[in-house]
């Protein structure tokens, strides 16, 4: 009984290698006497064997297990985002819808719950949809759940199945600009005073903003106080200016008083010149006479001793 299945298994393999390639079978089970399940490695070869295999003699029907059509459903979502947007979104990811948007309703009524589902056709080069979809809501942008049969974990940026969001090239941290890691696992350095990473941290620019602030307030309250100065110079210098005037107006008054009293001063001391120039001539005159007599003396004295010797 063993080796009449092992027959068959073997025959199958065969059958199925002839008319796909050698190794493109990935796996073969028993369901029932009659049933088998075929693994193949990729759609396309299981589309191969669609129109059925020729088996020891004997025709067998190949039903197709798996298809491209696939029920997606979006859960939660709020019921005033229209069906166009969750369209729209399914188009974007290079699928296309074949029958109506449809809301879920709460048994017995006609309240939605939220959930919306519909039935796409996936094209050969896309697998699989992103777990989560962003829609915008009344309370600011947020992430829903997307549901279909079949589904692979994806990457929510570019929906590649090869690698993660946190390693998409086009996802960086919004944190510290770099990939490979969320914002939440993020372990940069970050600045003391603003808690942000080095990379987005402005507080150096903000302490220099307002260090120049500080100098332009500083110099413009040098330049409004130089101002004032000159003001202040200005309005001495014009009453100085009217000093001076009044100051003229007095001294050419005090001359034009002062003519008749300068010319009797001159007179007076005319007069006291003379008197004193008299008496300067008058002493030469008594100095010169007196010199005269001592001379006349002094001969008549040695007119004298002349004759005693004599």
């Amino acid at each position: 009984m063993i080796q009449k299945q092992i027959t068959v298994m073997m025959m199958i393999i065969k059958a199925v290698e002839e008319k796909t390639a050698i190794g493109k079978l990935y796996g073969l089970r028993k369901k029932n006497i009659f049933d088998y399940e075929l693994t193949m490695e990729n759609e396309t070869d299981c589309e191969k064997l669609t129109d059925g295999l020729l088996i020891d003699g004997q025709f067998c029907e190949i039903q197709k297990l798996c298809t491209t059509e696939r029920m997606v459903s979006f859960l939660h979502l709020p019921n005033y985002i229209k069906d166009n947007e969750i369209i729209q979104k399914l188009v974007d990811w290079g699928v296309n819808p074949i029958l109506p948007l449809r809301r879920r309703y709460y048994p017995g009524t006609t309240v939605a719950d939220g959930t919306r589902f519909l039935r796409v056709k996936f094209p050969k080069e896309i697998m699989t949809l992103p777990y989560n979809a962003r829609f915008d809501t009344e309370e600011g942008p947020k992430y829903f759940r997307v549901l279909h049969d079949q589904q692979l974990k994806t990457c929510r940026i570019c929906a590649s199945t090869n690698h993660e969001k946190k390693d998409c090239p086009q996802y960086v941290c919004r944190d510290c600009l770099e990939q490979g890691h969320f914002a939440r696992d993020c372990q940069a350095l970050r600045c003391q005073s603003c808690e942000k990473t080095w990379t987005r941290c402005t507080c150096e620019s903000e302490e220099e903003g307002n260090a120049e602030m500080e100098m332009e307030v500083q110099e413009h309250m040098e330049e409004s106080s130089d101002d004032g100065k000159e003001d202040e110079i200005q309005e001495l210098n014009g009453t100085t200016e009217d000093l001076h005037k009044q100051e003229k107006e007095v001294r050419t008054g005090r001359e034009d008083n002062g003519d008749k009293e300068t010319g009797v001063y001159t007179t007076e001391t005319e007069t006291q010149q003379t008197t004193d120039n008299n008496g300067q001539i008058k002493e030469k005159e008594c100095a010169t006479a007196s010199e005269t007599a001592d001379s006349r003396n002094k001969e008549e004295v040695s007119d004298e001793e002349a004759d005693e010797i004599n």
